[in-house]
């Protein structure tokens, strides 16, 4: 591009289409995750279930997604939930 300011107004758009393509995936991706925890039911097995917490303590953290005291204690409700429900 020729202009300066014209070649930083597309990059500034472009990254914010790129960061609102990825915030959108992350968003999918952990509300089926979150969706998982509050229904016992749909996960299957010990290695799914501490996935599934791995994740959402590393997201919690990182990207303060959720409210921490209230997660650890609903995270240590269903962990306890899932070891004990599923097969070894």
């Amino acid at each position: 591009m020729d202009n300066p300011e014209t070649g930083n107004i597309y990059d500034d758009l472009l990254g914010n289409a790129k960061y609102n393509y990825e915030y959108q995936q992350w968003l999918k991706d952990y509300e089926e995750l979150y969706r998982k925890l509050d229904d016992p039911a749909l996960i299957q097995n010990k290695a799914e279930a501490i996935n599934v917490c791995n994740v959402l303590i590393e997201w919690s953290i990182e990207k303060g997604a959720i409210p921490f005291d209230s997660f650890l204690h609903k995270l240590g409700m269903r962990l306890m939930d899932y070891l004990i429900r599923c097969d070894p």
